[in-house]
């Protein structure tokens, strides 16, 4: 089982539009597989015939195998079916024991500057249709982005912190903004190999990318999102302290040391000259 899923604003769009140029396979849009196999097991626990049945062994065996069915027939459409999802961190033990394995997260990561910055940039294009709530400053805005259970961001960030603290990401892969970005064919090639499958020679195109918006920002948020930008891949540039200022440009590897420590270490020591 393969999921698409990190950290918002950090190329999951991309890589999702970079992975569809392969016509074997299929990133589904943020869908709710990952949920519906979660309500799944809760509704199963609580349910009188769980309790009621005696061999319980048996009964979990019958609960995995309809997930596994369940698995089967959502992403079956295509030769190599991708579920996209940031609840994967969450849900990671409980997808081992249903499919029989680690499952395979490709996981998208992005200086959370950037992902603050990109966001700021979006609410200020459509502060009316912004999603996900806004302060009157910035300092409320990037506060209530970063809040441990507030979408899109402080829930992402938390759960992955907790997969962490877990000891459940190592089977996971990493996949930095800012290289996908500078060294798409680099970045691709690393996930392929990660998924087990070889890298097909003349099928992506890094230099005309082109994805339509499968996803109704009304519902996901914030407003833009999903857009992806059409063409050449190329690096974004770092603008967080323009859009931030520099004291929360500051503040946000500060407050936030174990995510840089494991994916930026380079950027918090030069934080801290």
């Amino acid at each position: 089982m393969v999921i698409l899923g990190g950290l918002p604003r950090s190329g999951s769009t991309l890589l999702s539009a970079l992975l569809r140029q392969n016509p074997d396979i299929d990133v589904t849009p943020t869908g709710f597989l990952l949920g519906m196999l979660e309500g799944m097991r809760n509704q199963w626990t609580a349910s009188d015939p769980r309790k009621a049945w005696r061999d319980q062994d048996e009964a979990q065996a019958r609960l995995h195998a309809a997930m596994r069915g369940a698995v089967a027939g959502y992403l079956g459409a295509a030769r190599i079916g991708i579920e996209k999802s940031r609840g994967a961190f969450a849900l990671i033990e409980l997808l081992q024991e249903v499919v029989g394995e680690p499952p395979k997260i490709i996981a998208p990561v992005r200086d959370l500057r950037g992902c603050l910055a990109s966001m700021e940039k979006l609410w200020r294009a459509n502060p009316e249709h912004s999603g996900f709530g806004a302060g009157t400053n910035i300092g409320d805005r990037v506060g209530g982005w970063m809040a441990t259970d507030a979408p899109p961001l402080g829930t992402a960030l938390s759960q992955m912190r907790d997969a962490f603290h877990r000891g459940a990401v190592g089977n996971v892969l990493f996949v930095r903004f800012e290289d996908l970005t500078a060294n798409p064919a680099r970045e691709l090639r690393r996930v392929y190999d990660y998924i087990g499958e070889p890298y097909p020679e003349g099928i992506h195109d890094f230099e005309a990318v082109a994805d339509i918006n499968r996803e109704h920002d009304a519902i996901h948020g914030p407003f833009g999102d999903h857009e992806l930008h059409q063409g050449e891949v190329r690096p974004v540039p770092e603008d967080w302290e323009e859009y931030l200022g520099p004291v929360i440009a500051q503040q946000v590897p500060d407050n936030n040391r174990w995510f840089y420590e494991d994916f930026y270490p380079e950027r918090l020591a030069a934080s801290a000259a």
